[in-house]
């Protein structure tokens, strides 16, 4: 049997601008993470990776389901989370890294 957990690091949504890499290339990578849609969470995910053999995919989804936040649970932890210290302007062909407190355009 074997298992590892890994941290791979902080989120960059909550990073500070000052400590973003420079280069334009190296942002976009980093922003291919990001949740484009409404919601506020950046690159905040987990993630979970199984490997085996004979494994039930539909029980292993089952048991993973039980463990998602409701709603309300969910609407907690976002009171709660570190608050971001940037946000992403994808409106524009090339996404805008702004610090947060930059006032919308």
């Amino acid at each position: 049997h074997f298992f590892s957990l890994e941290s791979l690091g902080i989120w960059w949504v909550t990073t500070a601008l000052s400590e973003w890499p420079q280069k334009r290339q190296d942002i976009d990578k980093v922003l291919e993470d990001f949740d484009r849609g409404e919601g506020q969470l950046g690159d905040r995910r987990q993630e979970i990776v199984f490997i085996g053999i004979d494994m039930d995919q539909g029980v292993v989804e089952g048991l993973l389901d039980t463990c998602l936040l409701t709603d309300e649970e969910m609407e907690q932890y976002l009171k709660r989370a570190k608050p971001n210290a940037v946000r992403v302007d994808f409106t524009s062909e090339t996404p805008q890294v702004l610090a947060a407190d930059h006032p919308a355009t």
